[in-house]
């Protein structure tokens, strides 16, 4: 995994390049802070259960990967993760 900056894309601050099984997959990564919160200030934990899903699977989709990989590792500044192909009218992009 490096930063898409690592790779020579500069135009997505908050982007990834990840190798699965042996394809590269760039993944742009976006945040929205929560109600009232600014990014001026230190960070805290989130009030109450922080974000968990299952860990990912080999074979599963980028996004349910990804979606794991941040559930797992149960950061207390992470409140919800919502996959982008699971929400209404969602468009995949592959390529």
């Amino acid at each position: 995994m490096q930063s898409l900056a690592d790779v020579g894309v500069t135009k997505y601050p908050f982007g990834l390049s990840v190798t699965r099984g042996g394809r590269e997959e760039r993944w742009q990564i976006m945040h929205q802070l929560a109600d009232g919160e600014r990014d001026s200030h230190e960070d805290r934990g989130v009030d109450g259960t922080p974000f968990t899903a299952p860990v990912p699977q080999p074979g599963d989709d980028a996004d349910v990967w990804l979606y794991g990989a941040i559930g797992a590792a149960e950061c207390t500044e992470i409140n919800r993760v919502e996959r982008w192909a699971a929400r209404p009218k969602a468009r995949r992009r592959q390529g």
